[in-house]
């Protein structure tokens, strides 16, 4: 009874296990049909996936991504005889079909160097899949343009990343590099491709990884560094932040993007030397430019010199007397001149010095209106401007500018000035 019952299991085996090579050898014929169903292919590689008996051999695993390189060879050939046939190639049949491929021979690749049961190491298929790789490389640059153009920007980074890492694969020998020059001109713009797919994936440690490659690579260098330091932004990682910019403004100083950075991690450190020094070598580099002047007094109003923040804000002025940031800058540091002239005339006790330093607060208030209201008229809502004049009306005993005023600070600020 036993081995009867033994015999019974073992009959069971072998009916299971010649299932799953019947699978095999399903898709393996439609393979060499001159018309395959992929269909058929396609279920019969999955059986074979699902199955503990042949899930993990390299055979399964060629014989996947085999069946999706048949589908891709299919679509592809019409393109070359699209004019006669009238056949055009199915793009949403080709590339899905071409993706599929990659990751299949990569996982064949690692089963076929496995050793057998005698120990040896003898491969069947990496051959096969070295050539099928190479002639499929081309391709995955237009994948990768398909998927980008469905705004799949994950298989887009996919697909434009893999032209590239085809070429770095070991199954590759030097003799292989010399004979299809794997290093070529385009090899490096799929490369960035594939990091601003990533980047609009959401992928941050893979568009660290590929902009980290080729930053120094001669291609759109200023831009993959400012992506860079974004990315390293987002990570919160100091260090790797500072040292891009840094790196990157070395290369392109004149790089707004990384000047200004550049400038914030000066005056992040306390460096405000440093940081001057950069926005006055700026200011050299382009006199016209208003927007260095406008920051170099921005740094001197941080350090509490408004008299000498108001010169380069009137520099940046006289560039762009309409952009109502300057006439802002300019109007508050002019303000803030007023305001300690006044603190220090109320603490005077000499009457003459009292008269003369209360002349010149009036005076500086006097100055900043005009400024401070283009800004209010600009921006009927602005907060800063709004205070500021409130501020000089009060002070100048202007009443009816005071009450114009008094309904926007009330408002905003809920209150009168006191």
């Amino acid at each position: 009874m036993k081995k009867y019952l033994l015999a019974a299991v073992l009959c069971l085996s072998a009916a299971v296990t010649f299932a799953q090579n019947k699978a095999l050898r399903d898709a393996e014929f439609e393979l060499k049909s001159a018309s395959p169903n992929i269909a058929d292919a396609r279920a019969a590689v999955k059986r074979a996936l699902e199955n503990s008996e042949t899930a993990n051999l390299a055979k399964t695993w060629y014989l996947a991504g085999a069946v999706e390189n048949r589908q891709f060879e299919i679509e592809r050939d019409k393109i070359s005889t699209q004019d006669v046939t009238g056949q055009k190639p199915k793009e949403d049949v080709m590339y899905p079909a071409l993706d599929a491929v990659y990751p299949y021979f990569l996982k064949a690749i690692e089963l076929d160097r496995l050793p057998n049961e005698k120990g040896k190491v003898s491969p069947k298929y990496i051959k096969q899949i070295k050539t099928i790789l190479w002639n499929n490389r081309p391709y995955y640059q237009n994948s990768g343009l398909f998927f980008y153009n469905r705004k799949d920007y994950k298989k887009a980074y996919e697909n434009f990343r893999t032209y590239g890492d085809i070429a770095a694969l070991d199954i590759y020998d030097e003799k292989d590099r010399k004979k299809w020059d794997l290093i070529d001109t385009v090899e490096t713009q799929n490369r960035y491709n594939a990091g601003l797919m990533a980047l609009q994936a959401g992928l941050h440690d893979e568009t660290i990884e590929l902009f980290e490659e080729i930053k120094d690579s001669g291609y759109n260098e200023e831009e993959i560094h400012i992506n860079l330091a974004m990315e390293y932004q987002l990570k919160h990682d100091t260090v790797n932040f500072e040292r891009i910019i840094a790196a990157g403004y070395g290369k392109f100083p004149d790089s707004e993007v990384l000047l200004k950075n550049m400038i914030q991690i000066k005056l992040d450190r306390k460096d405000i030397d440093g940081a001057i020094l950069i926005i006055e070598a700026a200011i050299a580099s382009d006199p016209g430019d208003a927007q260095w002047y406008d920051v170099l007094g921005l740094v001197y109003e941080n350090m509490k010199d408004s008299e000498r923040a108001s010169e380069y804000y009137r520099k940046a002025l006289e560039l762009e007397p309409d952009r109502t940031e300057y006439n802002l800058h300019y109007g508050i540091a002019l303000h803030n001149l007023g305001f300690v002239a006044r603190q220090d005339a109320n603490a005077e006790k000499d009457d003459s010095r009292y008269r003369e330093l209360k002349g010149r607060s009036d005076d500086y208030f006097r100055l900043c209106m005009p400024y401070l209201r283009k800004v209010y008229e600009d921006e009927p809502d602005n907060k800063t401007a709004i205070r500021g004049l409130h501020q000089v009306y009060y002070s100048l005993n202007m009443g009816k500018e005071l009450d114009e005023i008094e309904p926007a600070y009330k408002r905003h600020f809920g209150g009168g000035e006191k």
